[in-house]
């Protein structure tokens, strides 16, 4: 499990590694019940968005869905820092990240790290 990096007291960072021909971080990330609130992609990515899998136990997973219905996405981009909402992962705590969807999963060409900012619950 990767390990966490202070940004200051209230704000932490870690960060994911998908690896060259894989879709899925190798390994989740623990945000100790933590408000995720952006994602920093890096200076390369194949595929438009990333999505989720989840877990109470960081043994079985499952994708991050909304109360819609459909997958939560969020769209990637090179060099760029996207704001996330911290109820969308609300009472989870280990995380995988994914290129492309659950459908359509978009394997990497080279191994590629992408930041997971969270804050610790009780701060504002």
């Amino acid at each position: 499990m990767a390990t966490p990096k202070s940004l200051g007291e209230k704000i932490f960072y870690v960060d994911f590694t998908i690896s060259a021909g894989e879709a899925v971080s190798t390994e989740s990330v623990e945000t100790g019940g933590g408000e995720v609130v952006g994602l920093i992609f890096p200076s390369s990515l194949d595929g438009a968005s990333v999505t989720f899998s989840v877990s109470l136990d960081n043994t079985t997973f499952n994708n991050l869905y909304k109360a819609d219905g459909t997958e939560y996405s969020v769209v990637s981009g090179i060099n760029r820092y996207v704001v996330i909402d911290p109820n969308a992962f609300s009472g989870i705590r280990y995380v995988k990240i994914r290129s492309g969807t659950s459908g359509i999963p978009a394997n990497q060409s080279a191994a590629r790290t992408i930041y997971l900012v969270y804050r610790r619950r009780g701060f504002s």
